[in-house]
């Protein structure tokens, strides 16, 4: 994101991979997404209201980031044969996570 539409967003949200290039051009020596999203916390907005980071892990536990407070959300394996095509798949599941969200479920 641009610094100046990352200040103005309330929810950020990626990949493991797109969080970990973030720290690795920030000069933060990590690979803990966990860690990177609370960095990502700390970055000041525009608006009073509260960021939430959302990193993606594939298969592994999505991480969330609120108010200085990590949680992990498990991910439903679904086996390779029943993969028809993963196009899109990620934005599929953070549209329904942050639905999900929005309503408190």
């Amino acid at each position: 994101l641009s610094s100046r539409l990352e200040c103005a967003v309330a929810m950020e949200a990626g990949n493991e991979r797109e969080a970990l290039t973030w720290a690795e051009t920030e000069g933060w020596d990590t690979t803990d997404p966990a860690f990177v999203a609370t960095r990502l916390l700390l970055i000041p907005g525009v608006k009073a209201r509260k960021r939430t980071v959302l990193i993606t892990r594939g298969s592994l536990p999505t991480v969330v980031a609120v108010n200085g407070h990590v949680s992990f959300h498990d991910v439903e394996h679904v086996a390779k044969d029943q993969l028809v095509d993963s196009t899109g798949a990620g934005d599929c599941y953070l549209g329904g996570f942050m639905a999900a969200l929005s309503r408190d479920l």
